[in-house]
């Protein structure tokens, strides 16, 4: 296998899976497999702890800028440090959230390139619309996308109760 071509192991499970599954399953199973992937990537490489105590440091900022009752100058102070836990927060999560997008990037150059050649029959060509806004519904995308956004949910919840285990 050539050092660049990621896809290669994708391409024959995909193809593995075609011979035992319909296409719209094998959708369903590779949104499944990105949601786990992905969610098990950032919960692994997020410094949780400390974003922990970032959110409770900025609840205590927040309730002190709301409880604030004097000059203005004072009121800029816990604005600043508001913003500053914030972007703080912000800057802790993007780096484990950008890891945790490339095996969906990489699934989805690779169901890009193997669900969208498939040619409709003529009789369709002949009676398509010229422009339509809602060409993409029929697409492969929606199932993917719908998929891997439901498998994700119980996914988050079930490493986080097991990472919430591990601290105790």
């Amino acid at each position: 296998m050539p050092t660049f071509d990621l896809v290669a192991p994708v391409a024959a499970l995909d193809h593995a899976m075609l011979h035992m599954l319909p296409p719209w399953a094998t959708l369903v199973v590779w949104g499944c497999a990105v949601a786990g992937l992905s969610t098990a990537i950032y919960l692994k490489l997020e410094p949780h702890r400390r974003i922990d105590a970032l959110k409770a440091e900025a609840g205590v900022a927040r309730a002190a800028m709301l409880s604030y009752d004097a000059d203005f100058d004072g009121l800029l102070v816990l604005v600043r440090r508001t913003l500053r836990l914030s972007f703080t927060h912000l800057a802790l999560s993007v780096g484990p959230a950008v890891c945790a997008s490339l095996p969906a990037l990489l699934i989805f150059t690779y169901l890009g390139s193997a669900y969208a050649h498939s040619l409709p029959p003529p009789a369709a060509i002949a009676h398509a619309p010229r422009l339509s806004l809602f060409a993409w519904l029929h697409g492969w995308e929606i199932l993917f996308f719908a998929s891997a956004t439901a498998a994700s949910i119980p996914f988050r919840l079930l490493l986080k109760m097991r990472r919430e285990r591990a601290d105790a």
